[in-house]
């Protein structure tokens, strides 16, 4: 078994949903353990890796999904004006994987993968300072809105940049709105499931065309257990570090990672 795979597996998993940019890590250490690996196998890799992820969110927030299907069950059975607050939700849900799809379509085609290594850590050091950030910002008391998830929408799709963490800039917008801490310790990772189902929708349409070309089957699934497993274990962490304001952490992380990175040469 290649250990490697289990390696880039945690570091997927982890990075994820924790505010340091999962596909920022993920270039950087593909590079430094995979190299020479051509980019179709890569890409398989990447899928299954998302895959995990995508399992450990749904797994998390299984109580609020079962929700949001009941009440769009009961909508669409009888629709009305009057919406109650799970289906207010699940409508901005929908409303801003709008414009998150434009923008993440729109990037990917620009070629935003390939993206220099020095690009890489400049988003690494400005998701720091957003990290660092979140933490002197006041807790809103407001809660949703079709504006506001627009604007939440917007920020996701951007959040695609290499470098640049989901959860960090999100949940960094959502408190900006006025939006309370709480409500986004939830709401940013569920916003998260059609993003990452979209990206995994997007890429698994290439899966066909590609072989396995030597990657290890056992090493590849091992390494998508690890991704599942980290990936529900940081959700864990990311949320009680929010309501705890200890953001900084991590911000500090992203600054040291990205200097390393530069000085080392990547």
């Amino acid at each position: 078994m290649d250990f490697n795979y289990l390696i880039l597996g945690l570091v997927q998993g982890l990075t994820e949903f924790l505010p340091v940019s999962s596909s920022g890590h993920l270039f950087l250490f593909e590079k430094q353990l995979l190299s020479g690996i051509n980019e179709n196998t890569l890409l398989l890799m990447n899928i299954c890796f998302h895959m995990g992820t995508l399992l450990s969110v749904i797994l998390f927030f299984r109580k609020f999904l079962f929700e949001y299907i009941i009440e769009t069950v009961n909508f669409l059975k009888s629709p009305s004006k009057d919406l109650n607050e799970i289906q207010k939700e699940v409508l901005y849900v929908i409303v801003l994987s709008v414009p998150t799809g434009i923008i993440g379509l729109g990037l990917k085609k620009s070629g935003i993968e390939h993206i220099s290594t020095e690009a890489i850590l400049l988003g690494l050091c400005v998701t720091g300072f957003i990290c660092i950030i979140i933490d002197r910002l006041k807790d809103g008391n407001e809660g949703l809105s079709l504006r506001k998830a627009l604007v939440l929408g917007l920020i996701q799709g951007v959040a695609v940049i290499p470098g640049i963490s989901r959860s960090g800039s999100t949940i960094f917008g959502g408190l900006l709105l006025g939006i309370s801490r709480e409500k986004m310790a939830s709401f940013s990772f569920l916003m998260s499931i059609p993003a990452i189902s979209g990206a995994f929708l997007l890429e698994l349409k290439d899966v066909f065309e590609v072989g396995l070309g030597g990657i290890d089957p056992m090493s590849l699934f091992a390494g998508t257990l690890v991704a599942f497993i980290s990936g529900y274990i940081s959700l864990i962490l990311l949320i009680g570090l929010l309501k705890k304001k200890s953001f900084t952490i991590f911000g500090v992380y992203c600054f040291l990672i990205s200097v390393t990175m530069y000085f080392r040469g990547v």
